[in-house]
């Protein structure tokens, strides 16, 4: 068993999931959602994405939920 720590700042320690695939949404074509939680608050956000690559996650992740919390 290992001990680990609790975050002491809102966003200091972020989880990500992804789900999926799921049945094709819209005419972007969408079948996975990412969810994104922080680890102190609990704050959840989720994001429709159409690929499960590092870039598209990492793209949803900049620009989509750090720029929320701006």
């Amino acid at each position: 068993m290992q001990i680990t720590s609790t975050s002491t700042e809102p966003c200091q320690r972020i989880s990500l999931n992804i789900v999926g695939p799921l049945p094709e949404a819209g005419p972007a074509k969408l079948r996975f959602i990412l969810t994104i939680q922080d680890d102190l608050s609990k704050f959840s956000c989720a994001y429709p994405i159409r690929s499960t690559t590092a870039e598209k996650t990492s793209e949803c992740l900049l620009h989509q939920f750090l720029a929320f919390l701006r």
